[in-house]
């Protein structure tokens, strides 16, 4: 393996820059905290200098352009489904009657929203600031619902935002179609007059109104 020096000789690059290069690699694990750069890095490292200087980009565009050309199946990018995203195939769920919407909760729904996802919000106020002056009757029955899929369950629950003085959403993912508090998550949570979670809010309400007045019939 050539020298930090030999690779600043060849190439008439910096050490900095080379050790950025080497932190790149590091940070997508293709090369260890103690490793030094082989013949093949280092001709990666030649690629980013060439799209460095023909393109005008910055060292980190070139230097990443280069190494995902060369290392792609090999890096470990990071990858996590974002709020925007499962709000909007939850949407989606909803749209195309995947999951079925209530909100008319029994007695069981009634304990795990009200007394349990509410007085946790209270219990997160002591600590948390976006929560603070939460009380456990902050509860909305107007903005709550109860999402049922086959093997999954979503809670939509109505909150009182004490900072903002306005109702919020919050969205709760349960897996399997009964409440386990081990397996339940918080999504995401926000004001309701507004975006995804105001376009969820008005699907919730017109699929459960459909739903209750076809229960009826």
């Amino acid at each position: 393996m050539p020298t930090v020096n030999e690779i600043i000789e060849m190439t008439d690059q910096k050490r900095g820059t080379v050790e950025q290069f080497r932190n790149e690699l590091q940070k997508h694990k293709i090369i260890g905290n103690n490793q030094s750069l082989d013949n093949r890095a280092v001709e990666v490292f030649k690629k980013a200098i060439l799209y460095k200087d023909s393109e005008q980009t910055t060292w980190e565009e070139s230097m990443n352009r280069a190494i995902q050309e060369e290392y792609g199946e090999q890096m470990h990018l990071p990858f996590h489904w974002t709020n925007e995203i499962i709000l909007k195939q939850l949407t989606h769920a909803i749209e195309t009657g995947a999951v079925q919407v209530t909100n008319d909760l029994n007695e069981e729904d009634f304990f795990v929203i009200y007394h349990l996802i509410i007085d946790n919000f209270k219990e997160l106020s002591k600590t948390v600031d976006a929560y603070k002056g939460s009380f456990g009757t902050d509860g909305n029955p107007i903005t709550t619902f109860k999402l049922t899929g086959k093997d999954f369950l979503y809670y939509v629950v109505g909150k009182y935002n004490h900072l903002t003085k306005s109702e919020d959403i919050h969205i709760f993912y349960n897996e399997g179609v009964e409440f386990n508090i081990m397996r339940c998550k918080h999504i995401c949570g926000g004001f309701s007059d507004k975006g995804r979670l105001h376009e969820l809010w008005r699907l919730c309400c017109e699929k459960s109104q459909r739903n209750n007045k076809l229960a009826l019939e």
